[in-house]
């Protein structure tokens, strides 16, 4: 497992220092810090604890504390500090004692590792998109999608993954390891759109990531999903993320007609043909990048009731797992349909147009994934085996044959196995571009 997975997780180490490494600042710190906080009174240090015991105090929190990670930031980032260290412990009634003696004050490294991150990046300059080798890019992240029938032992009465398998063919493609399973979207969301690896911080500050790099080669920079801006601060993160604009339900998709829904929200049929018009619809002076997520597909997964066709025999399951993965399978059905007409669409297209989909997590199915359990699929974590079953999905990236003349190039056929945070890179690849420094910097790790 550890052979096998980890490396694709090796920059993880580089998020505490992406601010140094991609906004081009060092920690400011004039030189090396040795200073000592000295005590604003002469006092000696008693040999009794100079403090009584409170008469109240408190005996736990009175709600739930969350600690939060560090922000990623390009400014205002880590500096030199000096606290007052006062020694307070779980159940204590008073202060064991305070800072009064010399103390080294660091950044949890020595400021040279910081400067020697910094090094690795400067070894690479940022590369420009050519003039003439640009084309449009519409990137979409699909909701709980994963490809089952990949599972060993897993078999359909009819083939709900027929359209993928076909795209597929045509296509650049290849396994996605996420972090998740049922839910964190915005984990593999945030990885593709800024090369960081997991865990990611908050961004309530403006960061370096792949949209402003596409910005500052002349794109315009937008996207959508059918869901609320509220949820993952999405309204707030995607402009800290460079996106000039982006659609929500609040302020684009509750006002149009949809084709359906699903669980009360825009299904794929709507989101797809929404994506097609905006895309007509854009300033042609400009290439054009846009991210995408879609909502269908999002659990929960009917226990009770066939929602749709049947893909997946009874065959011993109970009747829980028989509906629920059927439900679910419906879903990935529909899904593929609508993928395959979204891109039939750009197939004769003038304009030069590169489609990259892949799917976020794997569904959740069942209380702690009994249904795959059912299924006879090896889901144990602490197993290669059972972590690649789990946590695995799709990547495709196809082209149309006016960004193939453009590019001078055609990558069909099976890619890597990666963390999303290398899925942008992948595609650079795919287009011939070079790219940023960080993602230079990426293809060396």
């Amino acid at each position: 497992l550890d052979g096998g997975v980890n490396p694709l997780h090796d920059l993880r180490g580089f998020v505490c220092l992406a601010a140094v490494l991609v906004g081009g600042f060092r920690a400011g710190l004039p030189r090396a810090v040795h200073f000592v906080a000295q005590a604003p009174q002469l006092d000696v240090k008693r040999v009794f604890r100079a403090v009584l015991d409170a008469q109240v105090a408190p005996r736990r929190a009175g709600r739930m504390v969350a600690v939060f990670n560090d922000v990623l930031r390009v400014e205002n980032i880590t500096r030199a500090e000096v606290d007052g260290v006062h020694d307070l412990r779980v159940r204590l009634l008073r202060p064991v004692d305070e800072l009064m003696q010399t103390k080294r004050v660091r950044l949890g490294r020595l400021p040279r590792k910081v400067e020697a991150a910094r090094t690795l990046l400067d070894a690479y300059d940022t590369a420009d998109i050519p003039e003439g080798k640009k084309v449009n890019v519409i990137a979409t992240m699909l909701e709980s999608y994963s490809d089952l029938s990949e599972l060993e032992g897993v078999t359909f009465t009819t083939n709900p993954y027929a359209d993928l398998h076909a795209l597929q063919a045509e296509s650049y493609h290849g396994t996605l390891i996420s972090d998740t399973n049922g839910g964190g979207t915005v984990n593999a969301e945030r990885s593709f759109l800024t090369g960081f690896a997991y865990p990611h911080g908050l961004y309530h500050h403006d960061t370096w990531s792949y949209v402003r790099y596409f910005d500052a080669q002349g794109y315009s920079t937008q996207g959508a999903h059918p869901g609320y801006e509220w949820f993952y601060d999405r309204e707030k993160v995607n402009g800290k993320l460079g996106f000039a604009r982006y659609d929500f339900m609040e302020n684009h998709y509750e006002a149009l007609a949809w084709q359906g829904d699903y669980h009360g929200q825009p299904n794929d049929a709507t989101f797809f043909a929404d994506r097609r018009e905006d895309y007509l619809a854009r300033d042609t002076a400009q290439p054009y990048f846009a991210f995408n997520l879609s909502y269908q597909g999002h659990s929960p997964y009917s226990e009770t009731e066939l929602e749709g066709g049947e893909y997946l025999a009874r065959d011993g399951l109970s009747d829980g797992a028989y509906y629920s993965i059927n439900n679910y399978l419906s879903s990935v059905a529909d899904t593929g349909k609508q993928l395959r007409a979204f891109v039939d669409s750009f197939r004769d297209d003038e304009e030069p147009v590169v489609l990259v989909f892949f799917g976020d997590h794997k569904p959740t199915l069942g209380a702690g994934n009994s249904f795959y359990e059912e299924l006879g699929v090896n889901v144990q974590e602490g197993t290669a085996e059972g972590f690649y079953n789990l946590y695995t999905t799709p990547y495709l990236i196809w082209t149309n044959d006016a960004a193939k003349a453009v590019l001078g190039r055609s990558d069909i056929g099976t890619g890597p196995t990666i963390s999303p945070c290398y899925l942008m890179s992948v595609l650079f690849d795919c287009c011939g571009w070079e790219g940023p420094s960080w993602m230079q910097l990426q293809r060396q790790t």
